[in-house]
């Protein structure tokens, strides 16, 4: 098994590999400055990142990011309406 936890509170953060999540054989914390193999720590000196999959996947892929940074900068400006901003905090009134 392979975690990955890069937001959930009380959960250690990073990479995890093993078969008990509790004792996991391979941790790489969130830093990617180490890793520990057994209980041993070892520094990190380069790391290689393969992809498996076909080219349908990865247009699929790209798609679905495309998506997310558009949706992002539709979210990013908060439309008021005139009534609205009158009784808005932040007004000068």
């Amino acid at each position: 098994m392979l975690y990955l936890n890069t937001s959930i509170r009380g959960y250690p953060k990073g990479l995890r590999a093993g078969s008990d999540p509790r004792k996991p054989l391979l941790i790489i914390p969130e830093d990617f400055h180490s890793v520990t193999f057994k209980g041993v720590p070892y520094p990190l000196q380069n790391i290689e990142v393969w992809g498996c999959g076909d080219q349908a996947s990865r247009k699929t892929q790209l798609e679905i990011k495309k998506w997310q940074v558009t949706e992002a900068e539709r979210q990013r400006s908060v439309k008021l309406s005139a009534a609205d901003w009158i009784e808005h905090p932040d007004s000068a009134s």
